[in-house]
Order: C-alpha cells, then structure tokens, then sequence
C-alpha cells in the first residue's frame, strides 16, 4: 500500500490533523447546537485517530524491521532529535495539562485537539525511536541439570 516513510509520516500527521480540527470543531458552541456538524466531526474524527494509529503503526513497524535503510530515516530522527521538536512536545504537554486543569469538570474541544496534537507527534517520535542497545543476555542457571538440595543436619535440633 504505502511504502514509503516520507507517504506515511505525512499520512499520519495528515490523519492526526483531520482529528485535532475534528475535536475543535466538536467542541465549538456552534456544533453543539447543531446535530448534521457534530456527527461529522465525530466521524471525522474517528476516521483521523483510526487512520493515525494505522499509518504511525505501519511505520514503526516498518523501521522496527529494517524495511528502510538508515541513511533513509536520517533525516526524520535528526529532526525528531532537534530541540525545537522537543520544546514544541514540552509546550503541547503543559497546553494539555493546563486545559485540562481549566476546564476541569466539562473538557472541551481545545484540550481534545492539544492532546492529538501531542498525541500525534509522540506518534511520530515513537515511530522513528532508535532500537535500545541490548545487553549480552545474561548466563542463567539452567534448572533441569541442578541436583537437589539434601542435608545431613535437617531435622536435628
């Protein structure tokens, strides 16, 4: 379908935007007032978290295999890596605690639409996260060839 990391970082960015502009719309007093825009934005909504787990999932699975080359995923951890990315992550993060802070007993749509903002650039980090440096497994005992445990001293006093 899809095979390329460039398609589906835009794909999952394009869906994660479709859902954020979706939980705005919802949340405006407008929509809520009128039933035909607020069943659409529902689905469209639906439609862009579906579609953004799918392609962020297809990707990460995708660098998880090694289907692309290094040099091919340079680019998208040098700019997951940069500090701007990281700021606007922080920013996002303390948008969507004080939104929910603020709106506390009826959450809105701005906090729905910061949080799959955050939600979709953590999708995309996660996506082009570098694989952990394993250990050298560490030696275990192998039970099966242990003797049991005897003693000349149980039950004396």
């Amino acid at each position: 379908m899809v095979d390329s990391p460039n398609r589906l970082t835009a794909l999952t960015l394009f869906c994660g935007l479709l859902s954020t502009a979706s939980c705005v719309t919802a949340g405006l007093p407008s929509a809520r007032g009128s039933q035909p825009l607020l069943t659409i934005s529902l689905v469209c909504a639906f439609i862009g978290l579906t579609g953004m787990y799918k392609f962020a999932y297809t990707l990460r699975e995708g660098v998880r295999n090694q289907r692309w080359p290094a040099q091919t995923l340079a680019p998208f951890r040098k700019t997951i890596d940069h500090p701007a990315w990281k700021l606007t992550m922080g920013v996002l993060f303390l948008a969507t605690c004080l939104a929910l802070v603020r709106y506390a007993p009826h959450v809105n749509g701005f906090f729905w639409g910061v949080f799959l903002l955050l939600k979709t650039q953590m999708q995309i980090s996660g996506s082009f996260a570098r694989p952990k440096q394993t250990q050298a497994p560490v030696a275990r005992l192998d039970w099966s060839k242990v003797q049991p445990l005897t003693s000349d001293h149980w039950g004396n006093p």
